[in-house]
């Protein structure tokens, strides 16, 4: 016999992230850091990296971009596709929450950078507890 296995759409089998259904409970918002969805080129018209952030910079968002080797005076159309996804990243990161979802953080970025990224991301969950996906 043929056998198929159908997924159900109710809460019960639904993809779950700390016990929430994912795709239906927007608190998780709050609590998940998501970077995926990256620019194919930077944003038309003079844009710094300071203006993604409030005017007074977190102390946690500095010590990212210091990790991140980002300069906040950087306009973003005068950068190189590496230091776009650095941005992007410190973007993505800023707050810091409880789960880190990644897709593709590492492409355009050197091989320095990378270990940068992973043993970032390494300190996040060991010392943090956080998820990194």
């Amino acid at each position: 016999t043929n056998r198929q296995t159908t997924v159900s759409n109710s809460n019960k089998a639904a993809l779950r992230i700390f016990g929430r259904p994912c795709y239906h409970d927007m608190g998780l918002n709050h609590k998940v850091n998501f970077a995926g969805d990256w620019w194919p080129k930077a944003p038309e018209g003079q844009m710094h990296v300071y203006q993604f952030f409030p005017e007074e910079i977190p102390q946690d968002v500095l010590e990212l971009a210091k990790i991140l080797r980002v300069n906040f005076q950087w306009d973003v159309r005068h950068v190189s596709a590496g230091e776009l996804k650095r941005i992007q990243l410190l973007n993505a990161m800023a707050t810091k929450k409880d789960m880190v979802i990644l897709d593709e953080a590492t492409g355009d970025l050197d091989l320095d950078m990378r270990h940068v990224l992973l043993q970032y991301l390494h300190d996040r969950s060991v010392n943090e507890g956080a998820t990194v996906i």
